[in-house]
């Protein structure tokens, strides 16, 4: 059994062949899979993706690189981080690889979406 943490199966060069990476998945024995959203545009189809299959996950966020992006407030997030099959916030962070972009920036969104939180037993 393995499970992929980080994937980005709506991404056009992966969603136009979504049947035959979904096979390949399940012939290389990977279980599940945990789909990254990157944009908030792009939630829609991240979430769906993951809905409609029972071994794909959802996380929601914006990716540290994506300047032009506005970054979603938490209240967006943790909202979505609600919904059925979302397991993690993320795309977020510091994306230190690539040095790109604002790093103050990043930092800052950082800082805001991984404050401690009080617990959640309300997830499905």
């Amino acid at each position: 059994m393995f499970v992929d943490s980080h994937c980005h199966l709506d991404f056009p060069e992966l969603r136009d062949d979504l049947p035959q990476v979904l096979d390949a998945m399940r012939d290389s024995q990977v279980t599940h899979a945990l789909c990254i959203g990157v944009e908030m545009k792009a939630w829609p189809g991240v979430h769906a993706l993951a809905t409609a299959h029972p071994n794909l996950y959802a996380s929601v966020g914006v990716h540290p690189d994506y300047e032009d992006l506005d970054e979603p407030g938490v209240d967006l997030l943790v909202r979505h981080a609600r919904e059925p099959k979302v397991v993690a916030i993320g795309e977020t962070g510091l994306d230190n690889f690539r040095r790109r972009g604002d790093l103050d920036g990043s930092a800052h969104a950082f800082a805001r979406t991984s404050a401690p939180r009080a617990k959640r037993d309300d997830r499905s």
